[in-house]
């Protein structure tokens, strides 16, 4: 599941990535990043609460951006994970 990977990927023997984690509301976000980060307290987890139109997404992503945790990192992967199942690979498809 997306959690698993976030936990797996900001754990410092695993990645030490800095994790960013999107989703519709933000009290599951925020139950995960403390699930993740209790037993990993030098794991770097953020939540941000979006939905899927275009401008929310682009307006989520520049939020990421210039947040201080991320601030200046780049990006090194991306991990989609959605209730249904797309009709094209993930990495040829739009914001549409």
């Amino acid at each position: 599941s997306g959690s698993g990977i976030a936990r797996i990927l900001s754990h410092c023997s695993h990645g030490n990535l800095i994790i960013a984690l999107l989703a519709r509301r933000p009290e599951p976000l925020n139950e995960l990043v403390f699930r993740a980060v209790n037993p990993n307290p030098d794991a770097v987890l953020e939540a941000f609460s979006t939905d899927t139109p275009p401008d929310a997404l682009r307006r989520t992503f520049k939020h990421i951006k210039m947040h201080g945790s991320g601030k200046d990192s780049k990006l090194e992967m991306a991990v989609h994970s959605i209730k249904h199942s797309g009709q094209q690979p993930f990495i040829e498809g739009t914001y549409e």
